[in-house]
């Protein structure tokens, strides 16, 4: 234009000026810059009738052929989209017969919905956007959809955020840790704590709490102390809300998810010097204190036993109460292949585990709890009378081990333990020596720590360590010996 000008060209009188020209050819100049400011910050594009399907291409290509960083940004801009991909998703009526066909708008936020499910987008939004995975289930909670399909997308962001260490979950741990946040709990609280989405979901074996056995693998001890933490937050909301509802599938997959992290348990055995620093230490260790905090929340919030304490075998019981103590009495089992040496063995099983779970002021869930779980063991234990086994003698083992060897019904310390020990020795004296005759390989599992076994006066010795004399000190307990 400056060379038109400079040269004196013809041109049109009505342009005839530099200064319009100028002014006309900025204008489209101007108008893409406030277009793009436009759509990029007064108002961006969201999912609507309008775009839907290209919408879900956009994220399905951007998923798979997109770089770390432009992931992250898409999640941040897909909040302002999730209110209506929640609106116009729908999902097939339960009876199939019905007739059902989604429009072209509906089908794209179901596909989206599902697409939320990748364990790629899991993981950046764990890390990067967990207020998109919040906002996603505050939508679904307010607009009353729980049937949508996000089962997948709810259990791997939940699986993601325990797993990364440098998620909001992980920061959210307590007020004196975290400050605001861990008073707060939003995350936690949204996600895994919501009575609605948690009932719903479990039906569909896809809550956020029962995470999938491959992803709690590589778990170790930080990462179980996390999920502990929401699964008490679940816990104590429906202890508070409706504690008549704290029987369900729900609670009953929390139990069952804790109850794995005992499994590595035998890793203990033969262990020596600091073994308290052992991964697998410390994960009993948060299991014995989510048992324990969960047994004070029922006290505290007047959760009634409401299964008989001999149930019959026959019936099946369902009660929140007989299943904790189920967990408990396979916890026992898990910790019972730690043997030896001495100290370990102790340490385990009574220091990390009993003493921790059934400590001595106990309320009347831990009672209840205590009382059934010696009903279990003492009956797994006569269970051998028809055929000795490996199980039965772990429990044994256990038992003398844990309770020692003092037959005296009337023993002021630890009344409570009393019955199960007396029950058990008196099973032991009858038992003991023919085991060692039938079956000498289980008869040596049943002696667990400082428990050794004297041929030459046919007595189980469990010895005591004495650091104030030379000699330490032992208890002795005769057993009969077996007849022909």
């Amino acid at each position: 234009m400056e060379l038109w000008f400079y040269r004196s060209w013809p041109i049109i009188p009505i342009f005839d000026s530099k200064p319009l020209l100028d002014s006309i050819l900025l204008v489209p100049c101007v108008g893409a810059i406030l277009y793009w400011v436009y759509i990029s910050y007064i108002r961006p594009p969201v999912f609507s009738i309008w775009n839907g399907r290209k919408f879900f291409w956009v994220y399905q290509r951007l998923l798979h052929n997109g770089s770390s960083d432009e992931l992250k940004v898409a999640l941040h801009e897909l909040n302002r989209s999730a209110r209506n991909i929640v609106r116009h998703a729908t999902t097939r009526p339960e009876d199939e017969s019905a007739n059902w066909n989604p429009g072209r708008t509906e089908a794209a936020a179901i596909d989206l919905i599902l697409l939320l499910g990748n364990r790629r987008l899991c993981s950046e939004m764990a890390k990067h956007s967990p207020n998109t995975a919040a906002i996603f289930f505050h939508e679904i909670s307010k607009q009353e959809k729980f049937h949508l399909p996000y089962g997948v997308f709810a259990q791997n962001v939940a699986g993601a955020m325990l797993t990364d260490k440098s998620s909001a979950i992980f920061h959210e741990d307590s007020g004196w840790d975290s400050g605001w946040s861990g008073y707060a709990q939003l995350y936690s609280d949204e996600i895994f704590a919501n009575p609605l989405h948690i009932a719903e979901l479990s039906r569909k074996h896809s809550s956020p709490l029962d995470i999938r056995y491959a992803t709690r693998q590589s778990w170790d001890a930080e990462n179980w102390e996390a999920y502990a933490r929401v699964a008490l937050l679940y816990l104590r909301k429906i202890i508070d809300t409706s504690p008549r509802q704290i029987s369900n599938a729900s609670t009953y997959q929390i139990l069952n998810v804790c109850a794995s992290i005992s499994e590595s348990a035998y890793l203990l055995n033969g262990v020596e010097g600091p073994f308290d620093r052992s991964d697998e230490f410390q994960k009993l260790s948060v299991l014995s204190n989510f048992l324990r905090e969960l047994m004070g929340s029922l006290d505290s919030g007047n959760v009634k036993v409401r299964a008989p304490l001999k149930p019959d075998p026959d019936s099946f019981s369902e009660d929140f109460h007989e299943k904790l103590a189920q967990t408990i009495f396979e916890v026992i089992f898990d910790i019972a292949s730690v043997r030896q040496p001495n100290w370990t063995c102790w340490t385990v099983s009574y220091n990390v585990v009993w003493s921790r779970i059934f400590p001595l002021n106990r309320g009347e869930t831990s009672t209840w709890v205590f009382r059934r779980v010696s009903r279990l063991i003492y009956q797994e234990i006569i269970e051998m009378e028809d055929f000795f086994n490996f199980r039965g003698a772990a429990y044994l083992g256990f038992c003398l081990n844990v309770l020692g060897l003092d037959a005296n019904r009337r023993r002021g310390w630890k009344k409570s333990e009393n019955a199960l020990r007396v029950a058990v020795l008196q099973w032991t004296r009858k038992n003991y020596s023919r085991m060692r005759e039938e079956s000498p390989k289980v008869a040596e599992a049943c002696l667990h720590g400082s428990v050794t076994f004297d041929e030459l006066t046919n007595e189980i010795v469990k010895t005591y360590q004495n650091e104030t004399s030379k000699v330490p000190s032992e208890a002795r307990f005769k057993v009969d010996i077996a007849i022909p």
